[in-house]
């Protein structure tokens, strides 16, 4: 045997071991959740219905509240009496299992929250290096929002352009968009931008590009935007990663529908017959 294949056990012992310890870790983070169920099993879902077995045996129209209150207080003692403790353990069971689900629920919930916070850290830690790669199918570079460099102005016009290449990726394999760097890769920051904005930090830019793809495109399309921002040469710089949609994505412009695609460096708009033949062939299920 030789010297590596020790190394590469020890390796897989030791992930091994982890995936034990996260295992347990969460397992004992259910507990809580499985008690307080419990709990609400035997003082909430017990005496509830008990109360909806009364009203069932009885006639509305002649119930008192005095008795509907006397009955409750009489139920709800006789939880705690020995001859109860196996009802209230059902009870306690259903609880506990429901509190479990929500457990299990919400630990879902963390983890899938973990998962992007690390996704989005990893996509600003190669912020640089994809600016140094340039343009390509998979990256487009736009040096502003709404802030016209030319004209030195706002001109909001640019929002559509925003729209149009976040479409083409939409609908094609997806890609990210750096928001900040000119086409020649030279870094702009997003500061002229920011000062267009009514909250103007990195949550407010955030929602002006989300706002963007509610309003001309789908506001079904948000989730699948994961943003990340950089400080690159003193200026920050957002990058949108953008997943392919499940449905085609249309633009509105002048009354009408037009349909773009990511095809090489750039985004191109298709004419009726190739957006018709793209779709059939992208989504195939999706109703014409």
């Amino acid at each position: 045997m030789s010297d590596s294949e020790p190394e590469a056990n020890d390796v897989v012992a030791t992930k091994q071991g982890n995936r034990m310890r996260n295992t347990l870790k969460d397992s004992k983070g259910l507990i809580p959740f499985a008690i307080l169920g419990g709990i609400l099993g035997v003082v909430v879902i017990h005496p509830v219905a008990m109360m909806a077995s009364w009203f069932e045996a009885s006639t509305v129209s002649s119930l008192e509240a005095s008795s509907l209150v006397d009955f409750v207080r009489e139920r709800f003692a006789l939880i705690f009496q020995l001859h109860q403790f196996p009802m209230g353990g059902i009870y306690a069971a259903i609880g506990g299992a429901i509190g479990l689900g929500f457990g299990l629920f919400s630990a879902a919930l963390h983890r899938d929250a973990r998962a992007i916070r690390y996704f989005e850290g990893e996509l600003a830690r190669n912020i640089p290096s994809l600016i140094d790669a340039g343009e390509s199918e998979r990256v487009e570079f736009k040096a502003s929002v709404r802030w016209d460099y030319a004209h030195r102005r706002v001109n909001r016009s640019l929002e559509n352009m925003i729209a149009k290449t976040l479409a083409g990726f939409f609908n094609h394999k997806g890609g990210m968009l750096l928001i900040g760097v000119a086409d020649t890769g030279e870094v702009l920051g997003l500061e002229n931008d920011l000062r267009t904005l009514r909250h103007q930090n990195r949550d407010g830019f955030q929602r002006c590009v989300t706002d963007i793809v509610k309003t001309r495109l789908g506001g079904d399309l948000c989730t699948l935007l994961h943003f990340a921002f950089r400080c690159v040469d003193g200026m920050d710089v957002c990058l949108v990663a953008i997943e392919s949609a499940r449905r085609p994505v249309y633009v509105e412009e002048d009354k009408a529908a037009k349909f773009y695609v990511r095809t090489g460096n750039c985004t191109r708009e298709l004419n009726i017959r190739e957006a018709m033949s793209h779709a059939a062939g992208r989504w195939p299920n999706f109703p014409a």
